[in-house]
């Protein structure tokens, strides 16, 4: 088993952490429906992009360069398995919460 890289762990871990703390700040700061609008698109551009980036370096090299396509449904299961419970799990904690829909999202 390789060694974990500590160093670019904690480099994502900052930037992840940093992003969201942005994006609160400018939301509590910036009362604007169009920059709402703007923010929106542009994180959705980022997180589309970062999929796309994702999937197309998973297939370059590496010492075990594994095509995505050559994993079994168990793989794919597993990954999806945290996303889709985290949704999940969100949507039932704010309806017990009882925030309008499109806020439970």
């Amino acid at each position: 088993m390789a060694s974990l890289d500590f160093n670019s762990l904690f480099i994502a871990l900052i930037i992840v952490i940093s992003a969201i703390g942005l994006g609160l700040f400018a939301s509590a700061k910036v009362h604007s429906y169009r920059f709402n609008i703007l923010a929106n698109k542009v994180g959705n551009y980022a997180g589309i992009s970062l999929v796309l980036f994702s999937a197309l370096m998973s297939n370059t090299g590496g010492s075990e360069s594994t095509q995505v396509w050559e994993h079994s449904w168990q793989f794919y299961v597993g990954v999806m398995l945290p996303c889709v419970a985290g949704l999940i799990i969100a949507n039932i904690l704010t309806s017990f919460l009882s925030l309008n829909k499109p806020e439970r999202v």
